[in-house]
């Protein structure tokens, strides 16, 4: 019953979808689940982290713990706006320092799965969907 009410309401399309949080950083952008954001701020002071991994740029305090920052483009140009997405992928908080916070858009839940750039309708440029699980193991240990 669940189901057809969904189907009725939204139409297959939207069942089959996820809606993304699409973001900047310089002239690229990348695209997160937005199930998978927990809060937008802005960039927070970061404490450094001896021996962290190239793309840990340090910690900062969010609701009571501790959060790593993840900087996903070394090259990134740092500005006085930044800002910092906050996520739980799968039970893991972490930051992604971002330029800027763009849209959100519904694609495909198979194109979001890749990991890869997806086109989106009506858009000339394609959206990074990086695979975040890869560096969960090195954050949330």
């Amino acid at each position: 019953m669940e189901d057809n009410l969904f189907s009725f309401l939204y139409g297959d399309e939207e069942k089959d979808s996820v809606s993304v949080l699409i973001y900047g950083i310089g002239d690229r952008e990348y695209g997160i689940a937005i199930e998978n954001v927990v809060e937008i701020i802005t960039y927070p002071k970061l404490t450094p982290v001896r021996c962290a991994g190239k793309n840990i740029e340090g910690v900062f305090p969010f609701r009571d713990r501790i959060a790593a920052a993840l900087c996903i483009d070394e090259e990134m140009e740092k500005d006085i706006n930044d800002m910092m997405v906050v996520t739980d992928i799968d039970g893991c908080e972490f930051g992604i320092h971002v330029n800027t916070v763009n849209r959100i858009v519904s694609i495909y839940k198979e194109d979001y799965a890749t990991g890869e750039a997806v086109k989106i309708a009506g858009e000339e440029n394609s959206i990074n969907i990086p695979d975040y699980s890869k560096n969960l193991k090195s954050l949330c240990q």
